[in-house]
């Protein structure tokens, strides 16, 4: 859990080779790239909760992965708040 952090980036934090993560608590940081979270996000094959509440993400509305699959944010984020609160 890396919640309460003040948190402001995830470059450089390897997060991504933790490949069998299944929740991700990044809520009430001080994060704002969108960009690089979704990247950390596809990586994690296993993640099933992600907490980003708190934090001041501005995302486009709809990303494309490499492999071609779209992931509108507006609803994950809605989902992952559901689950975490």
């Amino acid at each position: 859990f890396l919640h309460d952090n003040a948190i402001d980036s995830l470059e450089n934090s390897a997060l991504e080779k933790l490949t069998s993560l299944q929740v991700l608590d990044l809520r009430r940081n001080q994060l704002s790239d969108a960009d690089h979270l979704l990247q950390i996000v596809l990586a994690l094959s296993n993640l099933q909760e992600l907490g980003l509440q708190g934090n001041s993400l501005r995302p486009r509305s709809s990303y494309v992965a490499d492999d071609g699959f779209v992931v509108d944010l507006r609803s994950v984020r809605r989902a992952m708040l559901r689950r975490l609160g």
